[in-house]
């Protein structure tokens, strides 16, 4: 077939066109053009008795203008291409994200996986029509909720939202409204504390000794202490231990940093659940009050000396 770019026939010049089965075809010497007929109709100009574009104009019933647009047979291909292409273009954005993200945060590189199983998971959770099908808003949430809830590991929030397209309001709405999504794999609070103890202590090779006694203190006041965050509750205990039985080299300042927490965190914890409820006087700082500390963890026997 040749292609038709003007009114007239290629072959012999003539401008006698019409339509057939879809394709122009000259009457003059049957030359048929590769150009498939759409909304540009040939219509027949009675006026001059010649064949003319005649554009935007639609000729035919509705039916007629439908059946030879795609056969049947292409309107079944188009189909099954949408429907295996867009899952894989939301899996391959959700890849490259998760990639993008881990990179800048300075996360590990081995948990890009588990992190793409989670997302595909709540992804088929979430009903159609959400934002959060999108992509680039799931995915931060996605490592958000991993770190977070599932390995009990600090991970900055305001971090997360400066290098993604999510905003707080999406953000915050995503950790109230889908927290079911992850309860099945959320550990408890005290297991969240304890196993963050416990990545304190094997950083720092404390021994399991200094695990033990800071689960005992954390077990003791954990009806007075238990509503704040895991990382303060974590490096609370941390503190009360090294300043109260000794002999350990690491630094308080050490543990904050690991925890993404500050000194302040636990001396305020401190100073609103232990010192105002138990009435602890003369109570400065927890450094410059070790010794009140001792005394009053060592009558609720959580310690087993004051020396």
């Amino acid at each position: 077939m040749n292609r038709l770019n003007t009114n007239n026939c290629i072959e012999c010049g003539s401008d006698s066109i019409f339509v057939s089965s879809g394709y122009h075809t000259c009457k003059g010497c049957g030359c048929v053009s590769e150009d498939l007929v759409y909304e540009e109709q040939i219509f027949n100009s009675y006026s001059n008795n010649t064949h003319k574009y005649i554009i935007n104009t639609t000729i035919g019933n509705h039916f007629e203008r439908i059946r030879h647009q795609y056969t049947s047979r292409m309107n079944s291909k188009i189909k099954l291409d949408r429907q295996k292409s867009k899952p894989q273009s939301l899996v391959q954005v959700a890849k490259e994200e998760i990639e993008r993200l881990i990179i800048i945060l300075r996360l590990p590189e081995k948990d890009k996986g588990v992190i793409l199983a989670h997302f595909k998971d709540f992804y088929s959770k979430i009903k159609k029509g959400t934002k959060f099908k999108n992509p680039e808003i799931l995915v931060p949430c996605t490592i958000f909720v991993y770190y977070k809830y599932i390995k009990s590991r600090s991970i900055s929030s305001i971090e997360l939202i400066n290098y993604s397209k999510i905003t707080r309001k999406e953000f915050n709405s995503f950790l109230t409204h889908y927290n079911h999504l992850w309860a099945e794999n959320k550990m408890d609070e005290q297991s969240m504390v304890l196993n963050l103890i416990l990545n304190v202590t094997e950083e720092y090779n404390l021994g399991m000794d200094f695990y033990y006694q800071s689960e005992k203190i954390l077990l003791g006041l954990w009806e007075h202490i238990y509503d704040t965050t895991a990382q303060i509750l974590a490096g609370f205990m941390c503190s009360l231990t090294i300043l109260c039985i000794g002999g350990y080299k690491v630094k308080v300042s050490n543990i904050c940093e690991k925890l993404n927490i500050s000194m302040s965190n636990i001396s305020k914890k401190f100073k609103d659940k232990i010192v105002k409820r138990f009435k602890l006087e003369n109570y400065k700082s927890l450094v410059k009050s070790v010794d009140i500390i001792k005394r009053f963890l060592f009558g609720l026997a959580l310690i087993d000396s004051i020396i």
